[in-house]
């Protein structure tokens, strides 16, 4: 009675070449080992081939076409390796060339250290092919492509080969997998693949581009430095509404010094804020979130504050509220997981009525008051952002094997 089994290797290939080398990847081990199961396979009349799948990709190096036709010459080249040490007819071979592995790229950066994957990944799912590779390599003037061309494209210039064979003794359920030196058994193959690097799981991840239900993982906590530098403590937060868009409310105080003391450093105010992400913010619910808050901005802002600073003997104050509203433009930049920092400018109208007082014997005393109307540049802010719940990359994995 015959048993199925199956045999799994991963062979690699040199940047950009179809030619097969010891000293790609782990290659020097794999195909040593690949070689002893060929001459397994060729020796033992007990096991019999059935099928032998090769699924090869390669890495956005070259264009689309020219992957084509690489990943074409990769897979041939592999049929003519095999041949060598098992005779097997040219029909058991199935062969699946994808050219450009983008879905390989897209599953590997959950596990990359790469700050600004999730703005990749925007990319990798918003753009059509033809200008997938062109937005990557300007993104950060090219440093991501520089850190993926490092980090993550030997593993996609890879093929993945899938040996199918019957055993006429009996065995366990058990199917062979090839790893690194050994030959190890698992009963479970999709659970134990779904834990290596090499293998270029299929995820099913859901981005979702509409509204979705609130959750802490929405929540962006964040500070203006400047205000900060200038001793006004200040805080707000953020709540994403959609794909692009986020809504936030801050607060802001200093409450230093007395009046008439001559050293008053006292400011309170509020603002109301909506933003609108262009490269999108990537949500997934459910099993798993992904957030991003990385990349240009732009946004429509309210501002209502009073203040009252005076450092010796001339004081300024604005008693009742002073109203600005205008519309901003940043850039929020990565510098570590879930911590970014965001640089706005912002230009509008600003209202208030404006006084101006002489400190004499302890006392404050009114010298004029002015109407400011004033259109310009009304807001600067140096942020530092906070990404709050839980970030943790999560994939879900649907192996079809």
């Amino acid at each position: 009675m015959s048993h199925p089994d199956s045999a799994y290797f991963v062979i690699s290939f040199p940047k950009e070449s179809h030619h097969i080398s010891q000293h790609a990847g782990a290659n020097a081990r794999m195909l040593r080992e690949y070689t002893a199961f060929l001459d397994s396979l060729q020796t033992d009349p007990k096991l019999k081939v059935t099928a032998i799948e090769i699924r090869t990709g390669a890495a956005p190096n070259a264009s689309d076409k020219d992957n084509i036709i690489l990943t074409r010459r990769r897979s041939n080249s592999l049929i003519e390796y095999t041949k060598r040490y098992l005779k097997i007819d040219e029909s058991q071979f199935l062969v699946e060339n994808i050219g450009t592995n983008w879905q390989g790229l897209n599953d590997m950066l959950y596990d990359a250290k790469i700050v600004e994957k999730y703005v990749v990944l925007a990319i990798l799912n918003d753009s059509t092919e033809m200008f997938k590779k062109g937005r990557l390599q300007k993104l950060y003037s090219g440093r991501t492509w520089e850190k993926m061309e490092k980090e993550i494209f030997p593993r996609l210039d890879r093929s993945y080969i899938t040996i199918r064979y019957t055993t006429s003794h009996p065995r366990d359920d058990s199917e062979y997998i090839v790893e690194s030196s050994v030959v190890a058994h698992r009963t479970n193959i999709k659970e134990y693949l779904a834990q290596l690097d090499t293998v270029n799981i299929r995820s099913n991840i859901n981005y979702t581009t509409g509204e979705f239900p609130f959750d802490w993982s929405d929540l962006t906590v964040r500070t203006n430095l400047l205000y900060c530098a200038a001793l006004v403590p200040n805080v707000s937060f953020t709540l994403d509404l959609s794909y692009h868009i986020t809504a936030g409310i801050g607060i802001m105080g200093s409450w230093w010094g007395r009046p008439g003391s001559g050293k008053v450093w006292r400011s309170y105010g509020i603002e109301l804020k909506a933003m609108y992400y262009l490269e999108g913010i990537k949500r997934h619910k459910g099993n798993g979130t992904v957030s991003s808050h990385i990349g240009k901005h732009i946004g429509l802002y309210l501002n209502s504050f009073t203040y009252d600073f005076c450092l010796g003997k001339k004081g300024q104050v604005g008693r009742k509220p002073q109203l600005a509203v205008g519309l901003e433009y940043g850039y929020t930049y990565p510098i570590w997981d879930r911590v970014s920092v965001d640089f706005v400018v912002g230009a509008g109208f600003l209202r208030g009525n404006h006084e101006t007082y002489s400190v004499l014997d302890g006392y404050d005393v009114w010298d004029k008051t002015v109407k400011r109307r004033w259109i310009g540049p009304t807001k600067a802010e140096v942020s530092l952002i906070i990404e709050l719940g839980n970030k943790k990359d999560k994939i879900i994995s649907n192996l079809h094997l």
